[in-house]
C-alpha cells in the first residue's frame, strides 16, 4: 500500500467555528465567532479499499483474507499516525465495522472519539468517513442527490 494522495490543511476562526461549533459564518443570525480562534488540522485520505474479510451480500465488495484485512490495517495506522490530522477524511471504507476497528487496533490512543461513516451509491459498497477529535454538530450526505449528464442530457449522475 502506497501512502499517497492526502491534503493537510491549516484552517482557523470562522470555518472552524461554524463546522465544528454551530457559530454563524458572518450573516448576522448566528452571533459572533468566538474570541479566541480554533486552529485545527484537517487531512483526506483515500484508503483504497479498505475491506473486511466477511462477504456483504448485498454488495460486490471485495474479499481479503483477514491476513491481508489486518496487514492493511497496520499500514494505514502508521500512516494515519504520521497524519496526526485532529479531523481526518476517509475514502473507500466498505463499513462501520471496519472503521471502528481501525479506530480501536491501531488509533486507540489518538483521541478519535467522532466516528462518522456515510454509505455510498457505489456498487462495491465503498463509503466515506470521517475520524474526528472536535465534536461533530451535524452531517449531511448528498448521496441521494442527482444532476443531469454532461454527454447524454437524458442521464443523471
Amino acid at each position: 500500500m502506497q501512502f499517497q494522495s492526502f491534503v493537510s490543511f491549516k484552517f482557523v476562526a470562522l470555518f472552524t467555528s461554524a463546522l465544528f461549533l454551530g457559530v454563524g459564518c458572518g450573516n448576522g443570525t448566528e452571533g459572533p465567532p468566538p474570541a479566541d480562534p480554533l486552529t485545527f488540522s484537517l487531512a483526506t485520505y483515500n484508503v483504497q479499499n479498505l475491506f473486511d474479510s466477511e462477504n456483504d451480500a448485498a454488495h460486490q465488495d471485495d474479499l481479503p483474507s483477514e491476513t491481508k484485512v489486518a496487514q492493511k490495517l497496520t499500514l494505514l495506522g502508521k500512516a494515519i499516525r504520521l497524519l496526526d490530522a485532529d479531523v481526518l477524511a476517509l475514502q473507500e471504507v466498505e463499513n462501520l465495522s471496519i472503521l471502528q476497528r481501525l479506530n480501536q487496533e491501531e488509533l486507540g490512543n489518538l483521541g478519535y472519539d467522532e466516528i462518522r461513516l456515510i454509505e455510498g451509491n457505489d456498487v462495491r459498497g465503498i463509503d466515506v468517513a470521517i475520524l474526528s477529535r472536535l465534536p461533530i454538530k451535524s452531517l449531511i450526505s448528498h448521496r441521494h442527490d442527482t444532476f443531469p449528464g454532461v454527454d447524454d442530457p437524458g442521464t443523471n449522475y
